[in-house]
């Protein structure tokens, strides 16, 4: 829920939602949707999450 500047969830998995809601508006889309993707724990969303430089 949003109610101003107070954003709350009812916890559990759902808390993942609000927070990439808070990513987004902070930092933009690219960056909660990178950060959605790495939150699947497999090797190649986190390679692909996080490229070697």
């Amino acid at each position: 829920m949003i109610d101003g500047n107070l954003i709350t969830s009812p916890g559990g998995l759902a808390s993942y939602e609000a927070s990439l809601y808070v990513v987004e508006k902070l930092f933009g889309k690219e960056q909660a949707m990178t950060i959605a993707t790495a939150l699947v724990f497999g090797p190649s969303n986190i390679a692909e999450a996080f490229p070697a430089p």
